[in-house]
C-alpha cells in the first residue's frame, strides 16, 4: 500500500489566496494523501472557502484561536496521521506532480526541493544532489543557504518518526531553522531535486513584516545553534565554512534595516547592540563585501543609523513616484 502523505496548510486570513494552494494539493498526481488546513482564527472569509471541501474524506479542517503559524504547524502535525510531512503555506500552491516525485525518493531521511530552478545555478547540471551523510552537504552550503534548506519548513518532505519536537512558540522569530536543526540531528540521509515544485507568493514579503521585539536576541540563539550544529554534525575540523558567517550576518542586516525604519532617527539606540561580542564574531568573519556589510562594519551607530534612513527615504520617494 502506497504511505500516506499529510499536508499540513496553516492559515491566517488567507481568503484571496487559500482555494489555489488547496486546489494544488488535492489535485496531485499522487492521491493517498490527507489534506489538513489549520484556520489560525482567521476573521475574513477563510472558513466559507475551505467549507466547500469538507465534503472530502482526505480533508480536515481545525480553526483555533490566533496563536501564530507556529502553533497551527504544531496542531497539524498532532492532527495527521501520515507517515509523511509535507507544509505548504496558505498563500502558496504546488506543482501536481510535486508528492510524488517526493515519493520517489522515500530511502532518504530527509527530501527537499528548490525554491527556484536551481539547476541553472550549478555546474554540474545534475538534476539532484544526494548526501548520505550531513557532512557531505558542506560543499553545498551556500546553495543550500539561499534555497531554504535550513530556514523553511516548505519544499521538503519529512518523515514522522523522526520529528521529535515541534516549532517553538516561546519566539517570534527563526522557528523554524530551530525545528529543522533538530530534525537534521535525528537523520542521516538526504537528496535535494534541483526542480522547482513550490511556488512562492512574493507579494506580502520583505523589509514591511513586523519588528519583533527580541529580535536581536533570537539572532544571536539561532546564530549560536547554527553554529553549534555545523561543528557537531556537518564539520569535523575547526573550520568553519565562510558562507555560513555570511548566512548569519545578513540576518542582522535585516535586523537593522528594520529596526532603523521603524523608529526616528533621534530615537534610534544602537550601540547595545553594537558592543554585542557575538554579533561583532559574526562579522568579523563574515566575507560578505555588499555595502550593507560594509556599513555595519564600520561599527558607526551614526553612520548606520544615517545609511538605513536614507535607504528608507529612497525607497519611500520610489514608491511615491509609481503612483503619480
Amino acid at each position: 500500500m502506497k504511505p500516506l502523505v499529510s499536508v499540513i496548510i496553516p492559515a491566517y486570513n488567507a481568503e484571496k489566496t487559500i482555494e489555489r494552494c488547496i486546489h494544488s494539493v488535492i489535485n496531485q498526481t499522487y492521491q493517498n494523501i490527507e489534506v489538513i488546513v489549520v484556520d489560525d482564527g482567521s476573521i475574513d472569509n477563510t472558513f466559507l472557502l475551505c467549507e466547500k471541501y469538507m465534503e472530502l474524506s482526505n480533508f480536515i479542517y481545525h480553526k483555533q484561536e490566533n496563536q501564530g503559524v507556529s502553533s497551527a504547524r504544531n496542531k497539524g502535525i498532532k492532527l495527521s496521521s501520515g507517515e509523511y510531512i509535507a507544509f505548504v503555506d496558505s498563500d502558496d500552491y504546488i506543482k501536481e506532480k510535486m508528492i510524488e516525485v517526493y515519493i520517489h525518493h522515500l530511502d532518504k531521511d530527509l527530501v527537499c526541493s528548490s525554491v527556484l530552478n536551481s539547476i541553472l545555478h550549478l555546474k554540474d547540471k545534475e538534476k539532484i544532489s544526494q548526501y548520505n551523510s550531513l557532512k557531505d552537504i558542506d560543499k553545498d552550503l551556500y546553495f543550500l543557504l539561499i534555497n531554504g534548506f535550513f530556514t523553511s519548513p516548505v519544499c521538503k518532505l519529512y518523515k514522522r518518526k523522526y520529528i521529535d519536537t515541534f516549532f517553538d512558540i516561546d519566539i517570534s522569530y527563526g522557528e523554524d531553522l530551530l525545528f529543522n536543526l533538530k530534525y537534521f540531528s535525528n537523520i542521516s540521509s538526504i537528496i535535494f531535486i534541483h526542480e522547482q515544485l513550490y511556488f512562492y507568493d512574493l507579494s506580502d514579503s520583505g523589509l514591511t513584516k513586523k519588528l519583533h521585539e527580541d529580535e536581536f536576541e533570537t539572532i544571536l540563539k539561532l546564530s549560536k545553534s547554527f553554529l553549534e550544529f555545523y561543528k557537531d554534525k556537518i564539520s569535523n575540523t575547526k573550520v568553519i565554512n565562510e558562507k555560513l558567517y555570511d548566512f548569519l550576518a545578513n540576518y542582522f542586516v535585516v535586523f537593522f534595516q528594520k529596526y532603523c525604519f521603524k523608529h526616528k532617527l533621534w530615537d534610534l539606540r544602537l550601540k547595545p547592540y553594537l558592543k554585542n561580542k557575538e554579533y561583532q564574531f559574526i562579522l568579523k568573519n563574515s566575507t560578505n563585501s555588499s555595502l550593507n556589510m560594509k556599513v555595519l562594519k564600520t561599527n558607526s551607530a551614526l553612520l548606520i543609523a544615517s545609511f538605513f534612513k536614507c535607504k528608507q527615504l529612497v525607497k519611500f520617494v520610489l514608491a511615491r513616484g509609481k503612483k503619480i
